[in-house]
């Protein structure tokens, strides 16, 4: 596990070689999503723009963001990774709510803020950790990128202890064995996932699931589906 401060920081595709990132951590430099790559990222404190299709958004503390090939991001405090190979959507929300909307494990929540646009697309996370948390070790099969929000608490892998506080982002490597812990403080995590095994596909998505005919849904290959986008 690697940690870092905020302040102007670069690290290339080394983060995870299946899934091609680049994590930013810029301290108010202008950053430009080059072509082929989408960032993704999360602003920690009220500062900065994001120029996408020549409109320009304010950002704002706890706000997450999705910013296609093209967009320029000013004077922004926080993290964004660059996920090579990948066209996403521009998307800004949040601020995020203090308790996850899914159950994850031990007794903490999460809630999926960006999904992915078709399933093995990258995603971004909310981890909520609530106080006098043990979680189990376990690991992820891809990179890990996190920023803590709020809270306190730390860390455990097997090559020590990490302690966490507001504003440390850290990168957890694939396979890392790991488990966060709190006592009487809780934590409040973003998390960035290079990619997916969950989201819609070409067969089956909301749209062509719920569209009937002679009442039978028309999901999956039949006389009826799209062969191509044009």
């Amino acid at each position: 596990m690697h940690i870092h401060n905020i302040d102007y920081f670069l690290c290339k595709n080394e983060l995870d070689k299946n899934y091609p990132s680049t994590l930013i951590i810029p301290n108010k430099e202008t950053i430009v999503v080059p072509e082929n790559a989408t960032a993704y990222g999360f602003v920690t404190a009220d500062s900065g723009t994001a120029l996408v299709a020549n409109r320009s958004f304010n950002l704002y503390r706890h706000m997450f963001i999705s910013a296609p090939a093209g967009s320029v991001i000013k004077d922004m405090q926080g993290f964004l990774c660059l996920r090579e190979k990948n066209n996403g959507l521009f998307s800004l929300g949040g601020p995020v709510e203090r308790l996850g909307r899914l159950k994850y494990i031990d007794g903490c929540s999460d809630t999926l803020l960006l999904s992915p646009l078709e399933c093995g697309e990258p995603c971004l996370n909310y981890l909520y950790v609530p106080s006098h948390i043990d979680q189990t070790a376990h690991t992820h099969p891809s990179v890990r990128v996190g920023c803590v929000l709020e809270g306190a608490g730390y860390c455990w892998t097997q090559k020590g202890i990490i302690n966490l506080l507001p504003g440390n982002i850290f990168i957890l490597e694939p396979e890392e064995i790991h488990s966060f812990h709190t006592k009487e403080n809780f934590l409040r995590i973003a998390v960035y996932h290079p990619d997916s095994d969950f989201g819609p596909t070409h067969a089956i998505h909301p749209m062509v699931n719920k569209t009937y005919v002679e009442g039978v849904s028309v999901k999956g290959d039949n006389q009826y589906r799209t062969t191509k986008i044009n």
